[in-house]
């Protein structure tokens, strides 16, 4: 990080998160700034899956190498 920007608050954009947390996350970056209390999240928040579909996963036999 650049020694200028060592003192200079700053969050970390996440993408994905396409079902409206942005909002809700920034809303809350702006009250911890401001020095104000964050209102209890409900429980969805925690539950919340990606849009984009699971990646696949792929086997390698024992011993093997995985087949393209």
């Amino acid at each position: 990080m650049h020694p200028r920007l060592v003192d200079v608050p700053a969050y970390l954009e996440t993408p994905g998160m396409d079902l409206g947390y942005d909002r809700v996350n920034m809303d809350r970056v702006r009250r911890v700034i401001a020095g104000r209390d964050l209102p209890r999240l409900p429980a969805r928040a925690f539950a919340a899956r990606s849009a984009r579909p699971a990646r696949a996963r792929r086997t390698v036999p024992v011993g093997g190498c995985a087949a393209d």
